[in-house]
């Protein structure tokens, strides 16, 4: 039996692992936006997209995939919803993992905003130190806003012409540590601290700084995904292709 594992994530390697000594063929399909990423053993890698819900059903054809598990990203929308529908077309299960999202707890100062349009408008026209923690594809909105300095964490650089004017690039890698990010935000001043709800363990440590410091962070809502049978953990997800194939 052959399972398309979409990846891009802890837990979508955590699967791979998990599965290399069943007698299943796993394929793990990465987007491509990480140069150098981290490959699990016994795996068949598919770097890059697969041109849409027709490529992918191709791509099911051809290596006579049995089951879909979508590991990726909570704001990768597009991939989500092309496997979604690509597996209805092949008539094929799909499974997503879906991480817990994060929820404000006692003491936070949190503004939940659906798009980074509306960030903008919340960060106001007086000039601000801005963290940001929403990755290098999405700084279009922040270009249109350049009286803000930013600090971008990535962890590969954008392209040059995609940075707003006053933008410090900080690349590093999770996890993070509270003290670490602490030390950040207080030297470079931070007013606020924008970041998507991606709800990962590995970057948390961010909003209880936040916290800490009195620092207001403003979250990104996760994109609305098609409906389809969610777990929240890679043990969960073990059963179901265990369950599937007994």
């Amino acid at each position: 039996m052959a399972i398309l594992i979409l990846g891009g994530t802890t837990e979508a390697n955590q699967l791979v692992n998990t599965l290399q000594n069943s007698s299943h063929k796993i394929f793990l399909s990465l987007a491509g936006i990480t140069s150098q990423p981290t490959l699990p053993p016994s795996c068949h890698p598919h770097i890059g997209g697969f041109g849409g819900v027709a490529g992918l059903c191709s791509f099911i054809t051809q290596h006579d995939i049995t089951a879909i598990i979508d590991a990726t990203h909570p704001f990768a929308q597009q991939i989500s919803t092309n496997a979604t529908l690509s597996a209805q077309r092949m008539n094929i299960p799909l499974l997503r993992i879906e991480r817990p999202q994060w929820f404000p707890q006692k003491g936070d100062n949190w503004l939940s905003i659906p798009t980074f349009m509306d960030v903008i408008q919340h960060l106001g026209k007086t000039s601000k130190n801005v963290f940001l923690t929403t990755g290098r594809k999405d700084l279009a909105a922040f270009c249109q806003a350049p009286q803000h300095h930013y600090v971008l964490r990535s962890i590969e650089p954008p392209t040059s012409n995609a940075l707003p004017p006053q933008t410090t690039l900080l690349l590093s890698k999770p996890p993070f540590t509270l003290e670490n990010e602490q030390k950040l935000m207080r030297s470079y001043n931070i007013d606020f601290l924008v970041t998507k709800n991606a709800g990962s363990n590995a970057t948390k440590a961010k909003l209880e700084a936040a916290k800490n410091l009195n620092i207001p962070v403003i979250m990104i809502e996760r994109p609305q995904l098609p409906e389809a049978q969610v777990v929240s953990t890679v043990e969960h997800a073990r059963k179901w292709v265990s369950h599937l194939f007994s």
